[in-house]
């Protein structure tokens, strides 16, 4: 079984949002990983959108490393998914496509403004199903949770209304349907 690389060559990006490229790499704990893995990213002169970790077995030490960035050229996407696919504790190498998967992130929104702005703003929330989490004078503070692009929008529409600050947790991800991470991987490693 070959559990380094499960994808001979990444998949044409056919999804329906097609404007970045994603991967998923599983990997074990070890020192220097991510800037490894950065720097692959760096020397080609890419710009990552997004790059999230995640433990997904606490007792093997196996983790999930979620990299977005704008669409890549096929020569481009083999390069990276070959280097990534030759650092040595990198178990698996995949290029998600975005319609086959779930994809959510959290952000949190700070709104200061008096009280016009403040109904302006709460209803504007209520319908991105953005929760005010924190009210204190002038200040409110908004967590909302949904797609980058829901989000984004989201962000856009608060800046006419007085936008000062947010922060986001970047994309986490998972297969639709019965596809898994551990697919692939010795089975050692399934939770």
């Amino acid at each position: 079984m070959n559990s380094k690389n499960t994808q001979e060559n990444p998949k044409e990006n056919t999804a329906i949002n097609n404007d970045k490229t994603i991967f998923e790499i599983v990997t074990l704990d070890r020192p220097g990983i991510l800037a490894r893995i950065s720097n692959i990213i760096s020397s080609r002169w890419i710009g990552i959108k997004n790059l999230s970790t995640t433990l997904v077995n606490e007792k093997k030490g196996l983790y999930r490393i979620l990299i977005s960035s704008d669409k890549m050229e096929k020569t481009k996407r083999l390069q990276m998914f070959k280097q990534f696919s030759r650092i040595v504790p990198v178990m698996k190498v995949t290029e998600l496509e975005e319609n086959q998967i779930i994809q959510r992130e959290i952000a949190l929104v700070k709104i200061i403004g008096d009280a016009d702005t403040r109904s302006q703003t709460l209803a504007l929330a209520e319908n991105y199903r953005a929760y005010p989490i924190d009210l204190r004078g002038n200040a409110l503070v908004f967590e909302i949770q949904g797609t980058s692009d829901s989000i984004d929008k989201f962000i856009r529409e608060m800046s006419h209304l007085g936008l000062t600050e947010y922060s986001r947790s970047g994309t986490v991800a998972i297969n639709r349907g019965e596809v898994t991470i551990f697919d692939d991987l010795d089975p050692k490693y399934k939770l």
